[in-house]
């Protein structure tokens, strides 16, 4: 868990995740990934992202929980977004993007002819916030297969270095 704010992710949009992180570089924020988008911090090609410190929360379904502790604003792609219960006080930290929607919320507009989508408001809006609350701790080892061949495992240890074993 890291001491800086944060923006959490999460859906299935890679490329959302990719133009996230590219924007967020240098900032002094960090990214996390909630639900679908655990396997994000398994890929090869966001290893460089120092910022990427690894997974907040559990499963979708457990949104107002997890949304609620950790402080800053939260990005959803492609995924489904639970009613939020009145007693929940992150509303105006919930950003949505593409097809995804909430009354209520801010919402990123698609990208312009083969352009990048444009995270700054949500960028800004973490400056503001607390880091995360630490709910858990661990590490999750994450294996890649193909065709039923084992192709290697990776780790990200103290959420923060991809390791690859053959």
């Amino acid at each position: 868990m890291g001491s800086n704010p944060g923006i959490l992710i999460s859906g299935h949009d890679l490329k959302d995740m990719e133009e996230l992180l590219e924007q967020t570089k240098g900032t002094g924020g960090d990214v996390y990934t909630h639900g679908e988008m655990l396997p994000a911090n398994y890929y090869p090609a966001f290893k460089k992202y120092d910022h990427l410190r690894g997974n907040y929360g559990g499963s979708w379904w457990h949104q107002n929980e997890d949304f609620e502790t950790f402080n800053g604003p939260m990005l959803m792609t492609t995924n489904c977004i639970i009613p939020i219960k009145k007693k929940n006080t992150y509303q105006d930290r919930l950003v949505t993007t593409g097809v995804v929607s909430y009354p209520g919320t801010t919402h990123i507009p698609d990208r312009a002819n083969g352009g990048a989508k444009d995270f700054s408001k949500i960028v800004e809006l973490a400056k503001s916030c607390q880091p995360p609350t630490q709910i858990e701790t661990g590490t999750i080892n994450w294996t890649w297969a193909t065709s039923a061949e084992f192709q290697g495992c990776w780790t990200r240890d103290s959420a923060t270095t991809l390791t690859h074993w053959p």
